[in-house]
């Protein structure tokens, strides 16, 4: 396979998500579709406290946008039950093409979790912008990639509503193999809070 057919088949970056609990991820999307299994491990100064959320997400891509969704239970370190988290994402590809290993993404989306408190709730909305370069070789493609953002949290108490604006950045690794197949790592953080670290192995069909 020459450097161009590997370049079109691993151009593929990570799936774009919000979800309490896990990373939001940047840098790209699938060029048709995409199925993701997801690990997080979230720090105690983190919006859903210490703890470790499971999830999946699926992914399409048409042309230069990408729109994904996501579901997760978070299970928080201690006594308490598990909590259902949700997220959607939408990004659009502003540079780069097929065959450039360098592209630039503009990206937002909203997440919450559910709460046991039902006049109590959290809405996490990221806006921001990703960049991501494809490093290829003879067996597998490398793709960093780097995510600052604005972190908006819109709270929900008795009936009223705070906001907070705050800065957040992610970054993170993809390698994907030639049959098609992606093994991701991803650290996230909310400025003055603990991070959060995702582990995920996706599929592109």
């Amino acid at each position: 396979m020459n450097r161009v057919a590997l370049l079109l088949l691993l151009s593929a970056g990570p799936a774009l998500a919000q979800t309490p609990g896990l990373p939001v991820y940047g840098g790209g999307f699938s060029p048709t579709v995409e199925i993701e299994g997801l690990v997080g491990f979230a720090g105690k100064e983190t919006p859903t406290g210490k703890g470790m959320a499971f999830g999946a997400r699926g992914t399409l891509a048409v042309g230069r946008l990408g729109l994904s969704a996501t579901v997760a239970s978070f299970n928080p370190s201690g006594p308490g039950g598990s909590q259902k988290a949700y997220g959607a994402m939408l990004g659009f590809k502003v540079v780069g093409g097929a065959l450039s290993p360098f592209a630039l993404y503009l990206q937002g989306g909203a997440g919450t979790m559910d709460s046991a408190d039902p006049d109590s709730s959290q809405v996490h909305i990221p806006v921001g912008a990703a960049a991501s370069l494809v490093i290829p070789t003879p067996v597998l493609s490398i793709r960093p990639w780097v995510a600052p953002r604005l972190q908006l949290v819109r709270t929900t108490v008795a009936g009223g509503s705070t906001f907070e604006n705050l800065f957040a950045i992610g970054a993170g690794v993809d390698l994907t193999l030639l049959g098609g197949i992606s093994f991701r790592a991803a650290y996230d953080r909310v400025k003055d809070q603990d991070g959060t670290l995702g582990l995920s192995m996706a599929l592109h069909l």
